[in-house]
C-alpha cells in the first residue's frame, strides 16, 4: 500500500542487524490484499500490519482458507481478540499471534529452569524493555494509541506475555507510569500479584533519548539461583548458583525468537507440534496489558489528586 516501501527496497525497524536490501526477484507483489488472497493461492499469511488491522485482515485471510501468523499484540480489545478466536474455531485455520518473547532462546531457556524446579521455586523476577520513542514509522501509527495501543499494548505486552507464560493470569496488576508532554503514557512500571506473594514486575518504556540503543532483559531470583538476562552483554544470560560459580549456560538454543517462533508456525501448519502459544493466551495478554495500562491512568489520577489535597 505504501509505494515508498518498494521504491526504497531496505528493510526499515528497530533492529538494525537485520536492516538491508530486500531481495524480491520472482517475488509475486500484490497492492491489494484482497486480489492477493484470492489469486495468490496461498497456504499461509503473515500479518505485520499496524495492530489496528490486525483484527481485520487476520479474519478475512482465515475466511479465505489461509493459515495466520499475526503480529502481536492481537488487537486492541478483547472483543476484538474473541471475534478472531471464534473465526479460526469456525474456518479449522491456524491462528498463531507472533509473541517472539516465548521462542527467544534465553527466554526459553528460563522458562524451562523454571518449569523443571531445578532452581527451586521463583521468589522474585523483574523484566525491562527500554526503547527511545519509535521513529521508523512513517505515518507515526505508534504514536496514535487508536493505532498502536501504545507503549504497553506495543512494546510492554512482551514481557507482560512472558509474565503470563511463567505463572499464568495474575490475581490482579497494579502500575504507575509516566508521560510525554501531549500526555501519552511512554514508561510504565507493572506489577503482577500472585496468590504465593511472589513479586513480579515488569517495566517498558519509550522515553530512553534517542541515542540510546534498544535494550531488554530480566532478573529472576529462584530459590537455589538468580538468572540474569541482559541483552547487550556478552553473555547475554548468566545463573548465579546459591552454590559455586556464575556461568553462561552452553545449551541455549540457536537463533532469535523470530526465527523460532516462525519455524513454530509451520510446524503447527503441517501438525507437527502442540502450540507454544494459543490465541486464548494470546487474548489474555492483551487483557493483562489494557489492565496495566487502566492501572496506570488511575495511578496518575489518584497522585494528582493527592498533590492537590496536599497542596491544601
Amino acid at each position: 500500500a505504501n509505494p515508498e516501501v518498494l521504491a526504497k527496497a531496505t528493510a526499515e525497524g528497530n533492529l538494525e542487524q537485520q536492516a538491508g536490501a530486500i531481495e524480491l526477484d520472482g517475488v509475486a507483489v500484490y497492492d491489494d490484499y484482497d486480489a492477493m488472497l484470492s489469486d495468490a493461492a496461498l497456504d499461509a499469511v503473515s500479518i505485520t500490519l499496524p495492530t489496528h488491522l490486525h483484527p481485520a485482515f487476520a479474519i478475512k485471510a482465515l475466511e479465505a482458507g489461509v493459515h495466520v501468523l499475526c503480529e502481536k499484540p492481537m488487537a486492541l480489545t478483547t472483543e476484538a481478540c474473541d471475534t478472531m478466536i471464534a473465526v479460526a474455531a469456525r474456518t479449522g485455520k491456524r491462528l498463531m499471534i507472533a509473541q517472539c518473547v516465548r521462542f527467544w532462546p534465553e527466554y526459553a531457556w528460563a522458562r524451562a529452569a523454571i518449569t523443571d524446579g531445578r532452581f527451586g521455586a521463583v521468589l522474585a523476577a523483574s523484566f525491562e524493555r527500554l526503547s527511545a520513542p519509535p521513529g521508523w514509522s512513517r505515518d507515526s501509527w505508534f504514536a496514535d494509541p487508536t493505532k498502536s495501543g501504545g507503549v504497553t499494548l506495543d512494546l510492554h505486552i512482551h514481557d507482560v506475555d512472558f509474565v503470563q507464560y511463567l505463572f499464568g493470569a495474575p490475581q490482579a496488576v497494579r502500575a504507575t507510569g509516566a508521560r510525554f508532554e501531549n500526555g501519552m503514557l511512554g514508561h510504565i512500571v507493572s506489577e503482577f500479584l500472585y496468590d504465593d506473594n511472589k513479586t513480579v514486575t515488569a517495566t517498558g518504556s519509550w522515553m530512553m533519548s534517542p541515542s540510546y540503543e534498544f535494550s531488554m532483559g530480566f532478573r529472576i531470583a529462584l530459590e537455589q539461583a538468580t538468572l540474569v538476562f541482559a541483552s547487550g552483554h556478552k553473555p547475554t544470560l548468566t545463573v548465579y548458583p546459591a552454590e559455586g560459580e556464575a556461568y553462561s549456560p552452553e545449551d541455549l538454543a540457536a537463533g532469535d525468537g523470530y526465527s523460532g517462533e516462525i519455524a513454530h508456525f509451520t510446524s503447527l501448519v503441517a501438525g507437527d507440534a502442540e502450540p507454544v502459544i494459543t490465541p486464548e493466551a494470546a487474548k489474555e495478554s492483551v487483557s493483562m496489558a489494557l489492565e496495566a495500562a487502566a492501572a496506570a491512568e488511575s495511578a496518575a489520577q489518584w497522585a494528582a489528586e493527592w498533590t492537590r489535597t496536599d497542596q491544601g
